[in-house]
């Protein structure tokens, strides 16, 4: 069992005056290429955002070395931000927006709105499980699947969609089914 009333820490520690975007302190994590060139691949640091007595408020980003064959640079792939005023913390992930962003399990959205670059609501969701999408859905695969990895709606990329080889269930109340009045309804095995 641990006893330490204690463990070990390591402290960077600003002693003066701090002040609005003041660094805290740095770690670099430092290697050569392959021809013997030094280089930065990691630095994590810490800046002050708010100085200001009871509304203290500091950042911390993670920067990892990228390159698109013309040079390479630390960009910060991960951005932690206090608030001064709202007591929370925003998170920014990734760098360019080619940057990929893997969960590997479930993500979980506390808050009911998934918004777009410049905080537009595009997904809200409800406390019943619904989910309301602003604008249109856009599929770049031609399958929409189901959690076993099946099928349930193809597209031929022309207009036409296949339901998969499943059901279809009213969820209507009245168990009705509504097409507006501009549309044919055909039904048959050899529809052409």
């Amino acid at each position: 069992s641990n006893t330490d009333t204690k463990p070990p820490e390591m402290i960077l520690q600003k002693t003066a005056t701090g002040g609005a975007l003041d660094g805290v302190g740095s770690i670099t994590f430092k290697g050569d290429d392959d021809a013997d060139n030094e280089h930065t691949y990691v630095q994590i640091q810490s800046q002050i955002v708010s100085a200001a007595n009871n509304s203290e408020a500091g950042k911390v980003s993670v920067e990892v070395a990228t390159s698109a064959g013309s040079g390479t640079a630390t960009k910060v792939g991960l951005l932690l931000t206090g608030s001064a005023t709202a007591d929370d913390i925003d998170v920014t992930i990734g760098a360019e927006t080619t940057s990929l962003t893997t969960i590997a399990g479930d993500l979980q959205v506390n808050g009911n709105d998934i918004k777009d670059d410049d905080g537009t609501t595009c997904i809200t969701f409800d406390s019943s499980g619904n989910t309301t999408i602003a604008g249109d859905l856009k599929v770049t695969g031609n399958d929409i699947k189901d959690s076993g990895g099946n099928a349930i709606i193809t597209s031929n990329g022309s207009g036409d969609i296949t339901i998969g080889a499943g059901n279809i269930t009213m969820s209507d109340s009245n168990g009705n089914l509504y097409f507006d009045n501009n549309t044919d309804i055909i039904l048959g095995n050899d529809v052409n």
